[in-house]
């Protein structure tokens, strides 16, 4: 394993509001492609304030197509990070999606990774630094 990874330092939690241990390196190197992209981490952003969502008003809320987002959630549910419903409602079809354990936990360390990336460009007011 690399000396550089094996380090470790502390960063704030944002949503816990303790302080977690990252491992030194490149941190950026380290954060998650699949929540990074912007849509996705639309969806994931959207998900973790509610329980559940219906596919259309996830989609109509983030201004997406039926395709666009049905590829989106795909890449999610293939990482295990949402869960699609599939049910009826009556003879209607009805599709929900929800954040699942591992989503919430992935999209955790991404706001810690990132704000880790960020952290030494703000100070304690979340000012940007002047150089």
């Amino acid at each position: 394993m690399d000396r550089a990874i094996r380090r470790v330092h502390a960063i704030h939690d944002p949503w816990t509001g303790q302080q977690k241990t990252v491992a030194k390196g490149k941190i950026h190197d380290r954060i998650d492609e699949t929540i990074h992209q912007r849509t996705r981490l639309a969806i994931m952003a959207t998900l973790a304030g509610v329980e559940s969502l219906d596919f259309n008003v996830l989609k109509a809320e983030l201004g997406l197509t039926d395709g666009n987002l049905s590829t989106h959630l795909a890449a999610l549910e293939r990482a295990g990070y949402v869960r699609v419903l599939k049910s009826f409602r009556g003879r209607k079809p009805h599709t929900a999606i929800e954040i699942a354990a591992k989503g919430r936990k992935a999209l955790n360390n991404y706001v810690s990774l990132l704000q880790g990336v960020l952290e030494p460009f703000w100070d304690n007011d979340h000012r940007r630094r002047r150089p």
